[in-house]
């Protein structure tokens, strides 16, 4: 991986490809896929698509073997030549993971708990609780709880 990051910051399209498929030694398949984008995104931007393409249709289908839907429709973007998504704002710019730590944060689970209800790490949650923030605009967790039970009044 630190050669990978090397790589991607030297800007050098043929040692993030080399760089990548050192990566396919392990046996980390999510590392693998993001490995696999970063060199087709690369070689892209300097201009050698045919290239890219072999590299991002490899990525497309390790991230859909992992079950990984957000992941593989960013790439088929890349694929399709479409601009990379931007996360949204408000309740419309949330992931079904983002709404399901959301309900559980409503509901006055801890971090923890709430990683072990939906197998998560606690630093996962502990990331989508951030993101939550953002998104919703709350200052703090009895914020979001609040405006979680809102939205669900609403619905």
């Amino acid at each position: 991986m630190a050669a990978l990051v090397a790589a991607l910051a030297g800007d050098d399209p043929d040692a993030v490809a080399g760089a990548a498929a050192s990566i396919f030694t392990t046996e980390r398949m999510l590392d693998h896929a993001r490995a696999a984008e970063d060199a087709g995104l690369a070689l892209r931007r300097a201009g050698r698509s045919d290239d890219a393409q072999g590299w991002l249709i490899d990525a497309r289908s390790r991230y859909d073997a992992l079950g990984a839907a957000r992941d593989v429709a960013r790439v088929s973007d890349a694929l399709d030549g479409a601009p990379p998504r931007r996360p949204g704002h408000g309740w419309d710019g949330l992931s079904p993971e983002d709404r399901a730590v959301a309900e559980l944060v409503a509901a006055g689970l801890a971090n923890r708990d709430i990683a072990s209800e939906l197998f998560m790490s606690k630093r996962t949650v502990e990331w989508h609780v951030s993101r939550l923030y953002t998104k919703l605009d709350a200052p703090n967790r009895v914020a979001l709880a609040r405006l979680v039970q809102e939205q669900s009044a609403r619905a």
